[in-house]
């Protein structure tokens, strides 16, 4: 299987990341906090 990854353009890809990342960023902690709820409950 080819990728071309050599012809990925880094910029693109950079904006992006810097366009999504805070909201990536905010679900990945909603999930960790609802992870850990879900531990206290499940130890208790």
């Amino acid at each position: 299987m080819i990728h071309a990854y050599d012809s990925v353009d880094n910029a693109i890809v950079w904006v992006i990341v810097k366009k999504n990342l805070p909201e990536l960023k905010r679900d990945c902690v909603s999930l960790i906090q609802q992870l850990g709820e879900s531990f206290k409950t499940f130890n208790s």
